[in-house]
């Protein structure tokens, strides 16, 4: 799965304000709570008019759509999660290759839950015109 979005590069958590300083940062940071079982922290990370386009859809994901996509793999998926194979860009952008691992563990779409693991190379493409240094 191939997506290019736009991230929010800040955002509050309980009493304090976390900044990330770059496009890199802030797409670690967004998985880095992802990874730790925080839907709602991991969307915080990106601007709420995000759309994503992934590669062979000819109109781009509103952010609520990516959320329900992220909630429907989580129910299907025991342990899902993304691992970092290579991140990397500047002011601008990042660029991230993941691995997505978990155990299928239920119905996921049209098929039957397998009870095996799941490895599956995704690639996205964050973009924004504001960071917050």
């Amino acid at each position: 799965m191939y997506a290019i979005y736009d991230f929010a590069p800040s955002r509050t958590l309980g009493a304090g304000s976390v900044r990330e300083t770059s496009p890199v940062a802030a797409v670690r940071a967004a998985v880095a709570v992802l990874n730790d079982g925080d839907l709602d922290g991991d969307l915080g990370h990106f601007d709420a008019s995000c759309q994503r386009w992934i590669v062979g859809l000819e109109q781009p994901l509103p952010l609520a759509d990516v959320e329900k996509g992220f909630r429907n793999s989580e129910a299907s998926f025991h342990d899902l999660r993304l691992d970092e194979d290579v991140l990397f860009g500047d002011e601008r952008f990042a660029c991230a290759r993941w691995r997505m691992r978990g155990g299928h563990v239920s119905d996921y779409l049209d098929v039957a839950s397998s009870g095996r693991s799941i490895d599956v190379e995704t690639c996205e493409v964050a973009s924004s015109s504001a960071v917050v240094s």
